[in-house]
């Protein structure tokens, strides 16, 4: 039977991703007076970059000690990515709404090379910092 202690300790895991989760949000939704021309390579497209590149490592990272794995779990990496890329592409039509953001296809496309390069990373680096001992 699963009680409270067991599911709040399973739950701090998920706290970092939840954190940043919301950076992000902050981040993407503020009003941040941006009106530079599209461009496939730009200070903003690195940040996009960087953030989801993190981003599907902190979900990989908690769903990794939560369930306490030996060895990777393909089926939840794919799961992270897909969140992140899906959180990455909903906030670009949420951006798409709001007066002071726009819609941007080269920001999607950064922050879905972020999520690839997460996983590379998450790749290069599993034993040592993802996976339980």
């Amino acid at each position: 039977m699963l009680t409270k202690e067991v599911l709040v300790l399973n739950l701090k895991y998920y706290i970092p991703a939840l954190a940043w989760s919301i950076l992000i949000f902050i981040l993407s939704t503020g009003n941040v007076a941006i009106n530079a021309p599209i461009q496939w390579i730009s200070i903003d497209k690195v940040g996009h970059f960087t953030f989801y590149a993190i981003e599907v490592l902190v979900l990989i990272w908690a769903i990794a000690r939560h369930q306490k794995w030996q060895q990777s779990n393909l089926i939840a990496i794919f799961c992270c990515a897909a969140i992140a890329a899906g959180y990455g592409t909903s906030l670009e039509f949420v951006q798409a709404s709001l007066p002071h953001r726009s819609f941007d296809y080269a920001d999607m496309v950064a922050n879905f090379v972020g999520v690839l390069v997460g996983l590379m990373v998450y790749y290069k680096s599993a034993t040592r910092f993802f996976l339980n001992k």
